[in-house]
């Protein structure tokens, strides 16, 4: 029997129907799982809505916070970005034009 480049055995024996229904079988196991995950984090969700549980006062106005920061940061990030995108492209430009 002929071995494939990564030592299997050719294509239509036996070991290769075995590996594709060890793969199905771990397909369908996969499936389970994240069927119970998927579950599981349903119910979850279930009982914190039952329980009501509204975010303080203090969680809303640290969470607020930080958003605003954020945005903040990343607006003065993308500026510096852009200019020094849109310098590099002037003086490139520039220099193509004086040729």
């Amino acid at each position: 029997m002929t071995e494939c480049r990564r030592g299997a055995p050719e294509k239509g024996s036996r070991w290769r129907s075995q590996q594709r229904s060890r793969t199905s079988g771990e397909q369908a196991g996969r499936t389970e799982g994240v069927a119970a995950a998927r579950q599981k984090l349903l119910q979850r969700r279930a009982h914190r809505d039952a329980e009501g549980h509204d975010p303080s006062r203090k969680e809303v106005q640290g969470t607020t916070t930080v958003v605003i920061i954020t945005v903040f940061l990343f607006g003065v990030y993308f500026w510096a970005v852009d200019a020094i995108i849109g310098k590099t492209l002037d003086h490139f430009l520039k220099s193509l034009a004086h040729r």
